[in-house]
């Protein structure tokens, strides 16, 4: 078998003269990325309130359910190692920072509800990105669906 370009015009190592595919910044996003995709996670799946957020004035007075998914990259190799929560995140604090903020605040969007739930756990928690999905259960529209969401990736 043949290759159909000769071996000997591709560089030896990513160092080599002017055939290097890639700058030392892509080369960093790249190993950035790669690492991002290794991370550890917390996950925290169904966390449930009732809130109060919507467009009309009404729907935030009367208010409705809603049902968060959170997703935390952090590293967990040394508690699992040394099996004490003062080395980890504790997950009931956050799950109550979450209620506390879905329960205490108001949006008309669920899209401000998100952000500010990710921004909170960025800066309160030893976490290096977030994931969420926030659905809101029964939106109150003419045809019934089980849930309206979004869903937001923030890093540190």
């Amino acid at each position: 078998m043949s290759l159909p370009i000769p071996l000997e015009k591709f560089p030896k190592n990513k160092f080599d003269s002017k055939f290097s595919l890639a700058s030392s910044a892509q080369l960093t996003a790249s190993f950035r990325l790669q690492a991002a995709r290794k991370m550890d996670k917390l996950i925290l799946k169904g966390i449930r309130f009732h809130g109060y957020h919507g467009v009309p004035e009404a729907e935030r007075q009367v208010g409705g359910p809603y049902e968060i998914d959170a997703i935390l990259g952090c590293a967990l190799a040394n508690p699992g190692s040394t099996d004490a929560l003062a080395d980890t995140i504790d997950y009931a604090e956050v799950v109550a920072r979450i209620v506390e903020i879905g329960t205490q605040q108001s949006f008309q969007l669920i899209e401000a509800l998100a952000e500010k739930i990710a921004a909170v756990i960025l800066e309160q928690f030893a976490v290096d990105e977030v994931r969420l999905t926030v659905k809101k259960l029964n939106p109150p529209i003419e045809q019934p669906i089980d849930y309206f969401a979004v869903e937001i990736f923030r890093n540190a």
